[in-house]
C-alpha cells in the first residue's frame, strides 16, 4: 500500500487542492471498482486507511493506541482524486484507484497499485484465536495466496499465513480475537 504527503500541491498547482472545513474523524473516498477507502490519523503522526468492500469486513487496528489525541486534517479534493492533508503529510486516493502518499512538502513519496475488490489487506505478527477452520491447513508461497485462497472458498471469512509453518495458511470464520504471532499475517 502507498501513502502520501501533501498532496501534489507542487506538481498539480495550489488551486487543485480543494480543502473542506477541518475535521477529526474518518474520510470515506470510493473506489472505481467498488468498495471504499476509509482515511483518518492515528496518533499525532501517522495516517490510518482502512479498506472497506460489502463483502469483508474491515481489519481494525485495535493494537495501535496512542495516548496522544489523532492529528487533525482537512478534507482535500482536485482533479486528480480525494483525500486528507495534515501537518506532516497527505494521503489520498486517486481516480485510477491508487493510493498516494505524499510528505508535508508535496512530494510524492510513493505510490500503490490499483486497490480492487479482491485486494488483500492483512496485519502482520498476529494468528487468529478460536474461530472455526473451512477446510484443512494449505501450504502456499505467501500471505497473498493465502488470501486469495479464503477469497475462492466458500464460508472463508478470515485467514491466516505463517511462512515458517511449512507455509501453512489457515482458512475459517468467526474469529473473534488474535495473537501475536511473529511474521505471520492475517486478515479478511
Amino acid at each position: 500500500l502507498v501513502f502520501l504527503g501533501h498532496i501534489l500541491v507542487g506538481l498539480l498547482g495550489a488551486r487543485a487542492l480543494d480543502a473542506e472545513a477541518r475535521v477529526s474523524n474518518e474520510v470515506f473516498v470510493p473506489l472505481p471498482l467498488g468498495g471504499h477507502v476509509g482515511l483518518s490519523t492515528r496518533g499525532p503522526s501517522a495516517f490510518r486507511m482502512r479498506l472497506l468492500f460489502e463483502q469483508r469486513l474491515p481489519i481494525d487496528t485495535v493494537f495501535v493506541a496512542p495516548e496522544e489525541a489523532d492529528a487533525t486534517f482537512d478534507k482535500v479534493a482536485g482533479a486528480w482524486g480525494q483525500g486528507i492533508r495534515t501537518a506532516f503529510g497527505t494521503l489520498a486516493v486517486t481516480y485510477k484507484g491508487t493510493l498516494v502518499l505524499m510528505g508535508h512538502d508535496g512530494n510524492i513519496l510513493t505510490e500503490s497499485h490499483p486497490i480492487i475488490p479482491g485486494s488483500c489487506a492483512g496485519v502482520p505478527n498476529m494468528w487468529p484465536s478460536g474461530g472455526k477452520s473451512v477446510g484443512a491447513k494449505l501450504a502456499v508461497s505467501d500471505a497473498g495466496a493465502c488470501c486469495a485462497a479464503c477469497s475462492g472458498t466458500s464460508g472463508c471469512v478470515n485467514w491466516a499465513f505463517h511462512p515458517a509453518r511449512d507455509a501453512s495458511c489457515w482458512l475459517g470464520r468467526n474469529v473473534k480475537n488474535w495473537t501475536w504471532s511473529w511474521r505471520s499475517v492475517t486478515g479478511r
